[in-house]
């Protein structure tokens, strides 16, 4: 089974920026340019770093992973 392109660290970043702003009072901005980390074996892995005025603490600085295999195929959640 082939692997999916990763998505862009932009494309990453814009897509969690709106989730937070769906849930979040104010706008979410990136602080720094968002990264791709390398090293992830059946996962993407992005470097993100959040700011704005109703943006917790705990949400400022993410390293997401994203799933490399396509939906629903053999994913675990634990």
């Amino acid at each position: 089974m082939a692997v999916p392109p990763a998505p862009s660290p932009e494309a990453m970043s814009s897509a969690l920026r709106q989730r937070l702003a769906e849930r979040l009072p104010g706008e979410v901005t990136d602080v720094e340019v968002p990264v791709r980390i390398t090293g992830g074996f059946g996962f993407w892995i992005y470097g993100l770093h959040f700011g704005g005025a109703g943006v917790p603490a705990q949400r400022r600085h993410l390293v997401q992973p994203a799933d490399r295999r396509p939906a629903g195929r053999g994913t675990h959640r634990g």
